[in-house]
């Protein structure tokens, strides 16, 4: 009883200051939590934004081969003012076309059978901020003019090589579409990531630090339309 009685007595309660102190270090926490989370977030949508990009042109690639008719990833806006605080701005299609070469009427995935165009909003990748797929904070830059079939598009054909005239081509023998984290560029800093697409149809991805990924694929990735069967129909 008396060992018991002495053990009750050494207890004591936690006082104010402890709370305190543990208040404050939750703090300090959340707020280290909230800047890294805040700077974080763009940077992962930029990469992610590159590579549906890039997981686009390996399923035009494949359709373009398995359908034997010829498919693109046509762009439509950039982001003139990368450096401000203006919204971001990035659109592009994915389309399907009439001919084997030189087609002349290009459909927006998914391709309907019946020419209605009713499903057409599936192919168009907007991630402009309030877009279907908007991607906060990322935007396409501004890309050198592209001559394609139609002007700024990526065309396969159904050897899976792109038809695109020479001089679309860089002095790497790439056609590139690079994707800017807009936060980063405010604050001075470059992240960035680029998609790279050789005259053969090979895909690849590089970072503004120069990291490569995947290395020149031309191996599809998995994508909404790659569901599309031999004769173009998408269940």
């Amino acid at each position: 009883m008396s060992l018991a009685r002495t053990r009750t007595h050494g207890r004591r309660g936690v006082t104010l200051l402890e709370i305190a102190i543990v208040l404050a270090i939750i703090g300090i926490m959340a707020g280290l939590a909230g800047t890294l989370l805040t700077e974080n977030l763009p940077s992962w949508r930029t990469r992610r934004a590159a590579a549906e990009f890039a997981a686009a042109l390996n399923s035009c690639r494949q359709l373009a081969v398995v359908q034997g008719v010829e498919f693109r990833v046509r762009l439509s806006a950039s982001d003139p003012d990368l450096s401000g605080d203006s919204p971001n701005v990035g659109v592009y299609y994915i389309e399907r076309g009439d001919q084997a070469s030189g087609s002349t009427d290009w459909d927006i995935l998914p391709w309907d059978m019946d020419g209605s165009g009713a499903a057409a909003g599936e192919g168009t990748v907007e991630i402009s901020k309030g877009g279907e797929d908007a991607l906060n904070g990322v935007s396409i830059a501004p890309w050198v003019a592209l001559t394609g079939v139609g002007g700024d598009d990526i065309v396969f054909s159904p050897r899976g090589w792109l038809v695109n005239p020479v001089s679309d081509f860089n002095g790497d023998g790439y056609i590139d579409v690079t994707f800017v984290n807009k936060p980063a560029r405010g604050r001075g800093a470059t992240d960035e990531w680029t998609v790279m697409v050789s005259r053969g149809g090979l895909v690849r991805m590089e970072s503004s630090n120069q990291t490569a990924v995947g290395g020149a694929s031309g191996t599809p990735a998995a994508s909404e339309w790659m569901s599309s069967d031999a004769s173009g129909h998408t269940p």
